[in-house]
């Protein structure tokens, strides 16, 4: 999502913004050091043509960008893809860091969300405190950065396939409905794939960005999805041992 680098938007600024507002018409200076290929660096198919030529992949190969979801819906398509018989095997997920100036100044900037914690500051406790330790929590620190890593081992049986980022609704960017809207549809549809009834379910994996308003649009959401079984259902969320 933040594939520019520091120096470009530099670049950028130096020629358009030098009072603190962007100006469009700097972008046509002739001195302008514009970059012809710094727009290809930043596609959302960069991974995946890296990753079909590195190991040689041959066939269908596809690339999807929906923020968070991206990974969870690639395995999605992947399902989907085999289902239509259209291959036999796929290499299916995610891939993506932040952990650049620019992503990092953005999400400090949401001070409303109280998102990025200012409590822990040595290294060693940064690096070992799960992003969403207080996720649904009244005494919740919010965020500590880092890259996430995917655990080893076989993955879970995947049955059924809704998507979230695909119904929700363009309410806003960072938020989903408070209603709960994208993810009531996102679940409903997994459900339906799969054939299963809400009595079925004994766990689920929420998306825990631990921030306000992503908590009561989940927690709305599993109400009205589950219904009588929501309070038997345990929920939590593997965000800190994924990333997003």
């Amino acid at each position: 999502m933040m594939g520019v680098a520091f120096q470009e938007l530099q670049k950028v600024h130096a020629f358009s913004g030098a009072d603190g507002e962007f100006h469009a018409e700097g972008l046509l200076d002739s001195e302008f050091p514009a970059d012809p290929v710094g727009f290809c660096r930043s596609q959302t198919n960069a991974g995946l043509s890296l990753l079909t030529r590195h190991f040689g992949i041959r066939g269908y190969a596809t690339a999807v960008h929906t923020a968070c979801a991206s990974g969870g819906q690639a395995v999605g398509a992947a399902l989907k893809v085999m289902r239509r018989g259209y291959v036999d095997f796929v290499l299916a997920g995610g891939y993506d860091s932040m952990l650049t100036p620019i992503g990092l100044s953005a999400f400090c900037l949401l001070e409303h969300s109280r998102l990025i914690t200012t409590h822990l500051r040595a290294p060693a406790g940064l690096s070992t405190r799960p992003v969403t330790a207080l996720c649904w929590a009244k005494g919740r620190d919010s965020w500590s950065w880092r890259t996430g890593m995917r655990p080893g081992g076989a993955g879970p049986h995947l049955r059924g396939v809704g998507r979230r980022r695909n119904s929700l609704s363009s309410y806003r960017i960072t938020d989903s409905h408070p209603s709960g809207d994208g993810p009531i549809q996102a679940m409903r549809q997994a459900l339906a794939d799969a054939e299963l009834t809400p009595a079925s379910v004994d766990y689920v994996n929420a998306h825990g960005t631990s921030t306000l308003m992503n908590d009561r649009s989940e927690c709305a959401a599993l109400r009205v999805v589950l219904g009588e079984y929501t309070e038997r259902v345990a929920v939590s969320s593997t965000k800190s041992c994924m990333g997003t």
